[in-house]
C-alpha cells in the first residue's frame, strides 16, 4: 500500500545507526504526519493526496515502526523517548525548504 501515486520516498540519518523512512509530495507550506502507536505513516492514507494540494505533506515513519529502523532498546529507554523521536522528525523536515510548518498527530 501507498498513500498516493505522487509520494515519493526518502531515508534520513538521523543518529548513528538509525535510518528513519518517509514519504512526501506537494507543495506549499509543510505538513508533518506522524502515526500514533502501532500504526506507521500508512495511517493517513485516506486524506493525505488530499493533503498535498495545500501543503508540502511528509510523514513519517518513526523509529521502530515500519520502514524506519529498529534500534536495540536500552535500560533507561531513552533510545525510544518521545524527545529522541521528536529530534528524528526535527532532522527529517530539515529535508525541506524553509517555510511555515504545522504538525499534526
Amino acid at each position: 500500500m501507498r498513500l498516493g501515486p505522487e509520494f515519493k520516498d526518502f531515508k534520513v540519518e538521523t543518529d548513528k545507526d538509525v535510518t528513519i523512512y518517509g514519504v512526501q509530495a506537494g507543495s506549499g507550506p509543510a505538513l508533518l504526519l506522524l502515526h500514533g502507536y502501532p500504526q506507521t505513516h500508512l495511517i493517513w492514507h485516506k486524506i493525505a493526496s488530499q493533503l498535498t494540494k495545500t501543503y508540502t505533506v511528509i510523514a513519517l515513519d518513526l523509529r521502530g515502526y515500519g520502514a524506519s529502523s529498529k534500534p536495540p532498546g536500552d535500560d533507561k529507554h531513552i533510545t525510544y523517548s518521545k524527545r529522541v523521536m521528536a529530534q528524528d522528525c526535527v532532522k527529517g523536515r530539515l529535508l525541506l525548504p524553509q517555510s511555515p510548518s504545522q504538525t499534526s498527530h
